[in-house]
């Protein structure tokens, strides 16, 4: 657990809770693969979360019959990993980003819409970015280095003209661009968001992949 780390070890906790919560009173030796497919099939969600529960529960019953050797087959061999479907990229239009900059009273919600819209940034970037980073002589944003991340070099980013027009109504000095405490205050903060333009869903990524599109077809 320590070296896939505290996220992964809270991932298989919430597994095996589940798994426990089932079948906890039953003997683990009788239980068919036709049970724990029904178990499966209650877990819902998205299908990486129904892929990331198939692989843990899985791997805890090799574990279970190769190292406790309590049980002679992993009931997972006649069950089907969920497959994944991908999907195009969802985007948003230009009425869409005009719509949301306007209803983001946020200033630092504001100004991720901007670096995620029109620069193209992964929202771990901007939230380790800082207002000095932002080199506005030099027309670039120096990209610092997320956490956790691998094999990653450092970079800089143009300032386009979209991008320093609205960025700059917003910009300070100093101080962490990042929304708030990270995450927890980015997705509050866009929530209120949503709720002002009437947007049930925020699509996945969409910032990046509607820069990456309109980048692509304009340059």
């Amino acid at each position: 657990h320590e070296q896939k780390g505290r996220g992964t070890f809270f991932q298989i906790r919430r597994v095996l809770q589940s798994l426990r919560d089932k079948h906890g009173q039953d003997a683990i030796d009788l239980l068919t693969h036709r049970e724990i497919e029904a178990w499966f099939a209650g877990i819902g969600g998205s299908t990486i979360n129904r892929r990331n529960y198939y692989k843990i529960a899985s791997r805890f019953f090799d574990w279970v019959k190769d190292w406790l050797e309590i049980i002679p087959r992993n009931p997972f061999i006649k069950i089907a990993l969920p497959e994944m479907i991908h999907k195009e990229p969802a985007i948003l239009s230009p009425a869409d980003m005009a719509k949301c900059l306007t209803a983001a009273g946020d200033l630092q919600l504001r100004a991720h819409l901007c670096l995620g819209g029109f620069a193209g940034l992964r929202t771990n970037e901007i939230l380790h970015l800082d207002w000095q980073d932002i080199l506005w002589d030099q027309g670039e944003i120096y990209v610092r280095q997320p956490k956790r991340a691998k094999g990653w070099r450092p970079r800089y980013v143009e300032i386009l003209p979209p991008l320093r027009r609205h960025l700059e109504a917003v910009a300070l000095k100093s101080g962490r661009i990042g929304v708030g405490a990270g995450m927890w205050k980015l997705h509050t903060a866009r929530k209120v968001m949503l709720s002002e333009i009437g947007m049930e869903h925020w699509p996945a990524n969409c910032l990046r992949h509607s820069f990456k599109t309109y980048h692509a077809a304009h340059f």
